[in-house]
């Protein structure tokens, strides 16, 4: 006699799932990866942690620029030096963002940073310097060299902060990031009270407030040196950053020129320019 063909047995519905045979394989691998990353390691590479060191930056930074701007003609008796370095400040900016793609994906996103970080406390030291002794030379050249790192800086900070924001998170993000880039308003106005609160004086703030500007923006140096390489970062909804392929510097170029040129671009620069007068 043959034997009876059997039939498979439909598994009940409240069966567990079947698991592919390399599943046990798997999930000791995952454990084996955990146990050799150091927790202080994947605390420090969490897209949140990386986003603090952001925001503190931004805060030390552009947002210290701000606050020495506000104190109005940089705080000076004579604000004469001081448009001559903002103006030649803003130029720098104007080019070296337009160019700041390739810039920074030569040199990487940590870097970058590090170099605008590094010229934050040249704008702060020369408003010392020029209240204190009278330099209008080093003012001058901190407008061009600040220009240039805070360009850099702040390519790579766009960039940064839409990486580095999960799906799920992105306004919890963005709004850290915005506190700190505003309270710099905030502080230096506390700055500038504390320092020069005397009545009747005329004149510029004290050189003393300006070291205390210098001191914040210094802060911002070891902050960008603890930025860890993107594709090393985990998000906090468990997903990788995925970094995009390696352009040469001429088809980077070649699409900066096509982007600029684009319809859409054109038309922005009409509401730009007007929302520029409110912020």
């Amino acid at each position: 006699m043959t034997d009876a063909k059997k039939t498979p047995v439909p598994s009940s519905p409240h069966s567990p799932p079947t698991l592919p045979d390399n599943a046990t394989d798997r999930a000791q691998s995952i454990e084996v990866c955990e146990e050799i990353v150091p927790r202080w390691k994947q605390v420090w590479r969490h897209s949140l942690t990386q986003m603090m060191l952001l925001s503190v930056q931004a805060f030390c930074g552009p947002a210290m620029s701000d606050a020495i701007t506000g104190l109005g003609g940089g705080g000076l008796a004579t604000p004469q030096v001081s448009n001559i370095s903002n103006a030649i400040r803003y130029a720098m900016l104007a080019i070296f963002c337009f160019f700041g793609g390739p810039i920074v994906n030569k040199i990487g996103v940590k870097w970058a940073l590090v170099i605008g970080s590094m010229s934050f406390p040249i704008q702060g030291s020369a408003y010392y310097c020029n209240s204190k002794f009278g330099n209008q030379w080093y003012l001058i050249l901190s407008g061009a060299i600040g220009g240039i790192g805070t360009a850099c800086w702040y390519v790579a900070e766009a960039g940064a902060i839409m990486t580095l924001a999960p799906s799920g998170a992105r306004g919890k993000y963005l709004a850290l990031w915005i506190v700190s880039r505003n309270l710099g308003q905030l502080v230096g106005g506390a700055i500038n009270l504390a320092k020069n609160h005397e009545k009747g004086v005329s004149g510029g703030v004290t050189p003393d407030t300006f070291v205390a500007f210098v001191i914040i923006e210094c802060i911002a140096l070891p902050f960008a040196l603890l930025i860890t390489p993107f594709e090393r970062v985990i998000r906090s909804d468990g997903t990788k950053i995925v970094t995009s392929e390696t352009l040469s510097t001429k088809r980077e170029i070649k699409y900066i020129a096509k982007t600029v040129t684009s319809r859409l671009i054109v038309l922005s620069a009409l509401w730009a320019l007007w929302s520029f007068f409110y912020t």
